[in-house]
This record gives C-alpha cells, structure tokens and sequence, in this order.
C-alpha cells in the first residue's frame, strides 16, 4: 500500500499508456500482437528509466535539501545565538547604563549639595559683610552730624576699619580705601573729610556687588550736599538776622563756631573794645597753601570747590559789592587777611559741559557754556572756559579731579598777615559762611594794629567800622 501510495502517479501513467496501445492494437494501428507486447514493453521499460531517472534526481534533490536545512537550522542557531548575545549585550549596558546615571546623579547631587553650601556661605558672608559695612559707613556719616570732627572719633573710625572692615575686605578693597583716607591731611578739615567718607562708601558698594558696580561718589556726594546745602543755607540765613540785630558778641552753635583745641586756636577775651563793621562780613576758610601762593604771587580771587554738593557756591552766590571777606588759614595764626569782594567768577560741570558765570559788580554777567572734553579723555584746551579754568580753578578741581563746581570770589586785598591775627571768634568750621559784624571789627582793628593794611593809611580802619 505504501508503494502504491509512493509510486501511483507512475502507475497511473503505465495504465494509461497500456490501454492506449491497446486501442491502437483494436483500431489496426497496431497489426500484430507482437508489436503490442513490444509496445508495452517499450513503454514499461521507458518507464522504469523514467522511474528510475526520477527516483534519483529525487534523492539528489532531499539530500541538497537536507543540507539546506541543516544550513537553515545553524543559520536559525546562530541568529538564536546572536540574539541571546544582543539580549545579554542589551541587559549587560541597560545595567552598565543604569549604573552610570546612578552614579552620574549621586554626582550631580553631591555638586549640588557643594554648590548650595557655597551659595549658603556666600550669602551668609554676604549677609555679614552688608551688616559690617552698613555700620561702618552709618558710624562715618555719624561724626559729620555735628559739623565737627573729634580725635575720638577718629580713633574710633580706625578701630572699626581694622577690626572689623578688614576682616570682610579683600586686599584691593583695603587699598583703595587707603587711597581715599590719604587725602584726609587734617580731620578739622570738614569739606574734605565728607568727600573722603563718600569715595569710601563707594569703595564699599562696589565691594558688595562687583567690580563693573559704577562709582556712587559723586552721588553720594550730591545727596550730602543737598542736605548740607539746606542747612548751611538756613543756617547762615539765621545767623545774618541775627548778627544784623545783636548789640553784643554772639555764641553760634558748636555746628558753626567751637574751639579748635587740636590747633591751640582758643575763643579769645573781648579786651578790645571794637567797632562793628559797616559791611556785611563773610568767613572763607582757605583750602590750601596753594592759595596762599596765588595770592602772593598777585592773584586776586579767593576759591572753592564742591563735589556734588552746591550750598558753598550757592553763598558765593549771595555775595554783594563791598562785602568784606575775612580769609582763615587751617593750622594756626587764625585769620590772615581781608578783602573786599567785587566780583565772582563761577564755574558749573555737568557731564562734558562746563558752564562759567563771570560777573564784576556793576555790570552785566558773561555766560559761557562749552564742551570741555569727548567724554574718552581728550580735553579742548583750545575752549575759552577750558583756558579759563586752567587759569582760575587753583586746585585743578574740575579738569583734574572731577569737581562739579568751582566758585571764586573775585576780591581786592584790604589787609593780609601770613602769621595771622587770631580768631577771637572762635572757629567756624564751614568753609564759607556770614560773619558776625563785630568779631569783624575786632580783625580790622588787629590788621590795623599789626600794620597790614595795604595801602598804609592809618585811617583806613576807620573806613570799614562804625
């Protein structure tokens, strides 16, 4: 049964052909029966050739296909294998991957946790040093509240910058602190100190921000000035009614008039008897030695400076023909000379601009604003007011140290004495401000009696007392 199963096709076939030949043997086409049989027999034999032919091509054909399978099957193993691996290699970096963002985040959490520690600690500096300079600057502007500045004070500036700005300061910080305490060359000197205080808050500022922080100097400086100006504008209103209506020496608050006890400059006793002065007599403390040059070398104007502050040139300002400056020397001697006023000359900065005020009393005022440098450097010199300021601004303020005014009072001299004559009212620490009428006769009474007034005369004195 298998074989029938395995072979029918053939058999078929055989059938077939046997029943063919037989129709041809019935139809004459095959004549004798011997033709038949070899019929047959050619065809039986055709067939086991054919059978056999198959039979073996069939057998080649299994085995290349068993070969092929057994190809396919280690191909299959393979892959198998090479997929086993890539899931093994993919399970081994998933791990080896997974480790590292583990790792990568502890990492990341330990810098996170070193960076919020340093923020803290910045902060926490920071918070400190703001503290520390806060005070600091607060205890500066503290000593300016009366006007005056004692060795005390001083001692006690000192001990707060050492003991305690010092321990926050870096090295540059210190230094360009230094810078600005270096142009301090006498504490008594009140216009002088502000500016030093107001260049070390900038220093602190810039400190507690970053270096690029601008300079807050002269706004600092501006802000004092505005309250100065109010009160020194209030003050010396108050004190002109006053001196217009006393009949006796006055005692001005210890804001205008204490003893100078560290220049040996004491109130002195009214021995005299003077005379009041018939002008209106105005204090003017003299800045430096170089205009006590100028004025030996001939020079006739008496100056000032401001940096962001305007009040001083404001009393410049309020200055009238005739007035009678008397000029006082910080360090001993006292008042030096006397002039009278017979002009001004004033010189205003604003950014790039500078603007003069000229004015000789009796005539019309000369105004004259001007570009005074490209704001990189350059300065004209070839400008009017640039050539006036390199021959009226004494002090080199406004080109060279970023002054914001220069006032001059332009004066003719009455009487000067380079030792002095004494201060027998006592010192009044502002640079400029009205002057008690009969502390002024005492001084013309002192120039007179030392001999000094200018043109020898001895009635002279008697042309400026009542």
């Amino acid at each position: 049964m298998k074989w029938l199963k395995d072979n029918w096709i053939e058999l078929f076939c055989f059938i077939i052909v046997f029943v063919i030949a037989y129709l041809f043997h019935l139809f004459g086409v095959i004549e004798s029966f011997q033709q038949f049989v070899v019929v047959i027999i050619s065809a039986a034999a055709t067939y086991v050739i054919v059978s056999l032919t198959i039979q073996k091509q069939s057998n080649i054909t299994f085995e290349q296909q068993r070969k092929l399978n057994e190809m396919n099957n280690e191909i299959l193993i393979k892959q198998e294998e090479e997929k086993a691996k890539r899931q093994d290699d993919l399970i081994a970096y998933q791990e080896m991957r997974e480790e590292r963002l583990k790792k990568m985040e502890a990492d990341y959490q330990i810098k996170l946790n070193e960076k919020q520690d340093e923020i803290k600690r910045k902060q926490e500096l920071y918070n400190a040093k703001l503290g520390v300079y806060s005070d600091f600057v607060s205890f500066m502007y503290k000593i300016l509240e009366d006007g005056q500045v004692e060795e005390t004070e001083m001692l006690g500036l000192r001990t707060k910058l050492f003991g305690e700005i010092s321990f926050y300061a870096k090295e540059e910080v210190i230094k360009e602190i230094e810078k600005e305490i270096e142009l301090i060359k006498d504490y008594n000197d009140i216009d002088v100190v502000p500016r030093v205080f107001a260049g070390i808050t900038s220093v602190l500022q810039k400190d507690l921000n970053d270096k690029d922080w601008p300079s807050s100097k002269e706004c600092v400086l501006s802000l004092w000035g505005k309250f100065e100006e109010i009160i020194g504008n209030t003050k010396n209103n108050d004190d002109g009614k006053q001196a217009s209506k006393s009949t006796e020496p006055f005692k001005e608050s210890t804001n205008e008039t204490v003893n100078d006890n560290n220049q040996g400059q004491q109130t002195e006793e009214l021995k005299e008897q003077p005379k009041r002065l018939k002008q209106q007599a105005w204090h003017f403390i003299m800045w430096g030695d170089k205009q006590l040059e100028k004025l030996k070398e001939g020079f006739t104007e008496l100056s000032l400076v401001e940096y962001g502050e305007y009040w001083r040139t404001n009393l410049v300002k309020q200055v009238r023909e005739g007035d009678i400056i008397m000029l006082f020397r910080r360090g001993g001697g006292g008042y030096i000379g006397a002039y009278k006023a017979i002009g001004r000359r004033v010189f205003i900065r604003e950014d790039n601009v500078v603007t003069e005020e000229y004015l000789k009393f009796g005539e019309d005022p000369i105004v004259k604003a001007e570009e005074y440098w490209n704001g990189e450097g350059i300065i004209y010199e070839d400008k009017e007011t640039v050539k006036h300021l390199r021959e009226f601004d004494i002090y080199d303020s406004i080109l060279g140290d970023g002054a914001t005014s220069c006032a001059n009072i332009i004066v003719e001299p009455i009487a000067f004495k380079e030792g002095g004559v004494g201060n027998p009212g006592g010192v009044y620490r502002r640079t400029i401000s009205r002057y008690d009428s009969l502390y002024a006769g005492m001084l013309m009474q002192r120039f007179e009696k030392a001999g000094v007034i200018i043109d020898g005369k001895e009635n002279d004195y008697e042309l400026y007392v009542s």
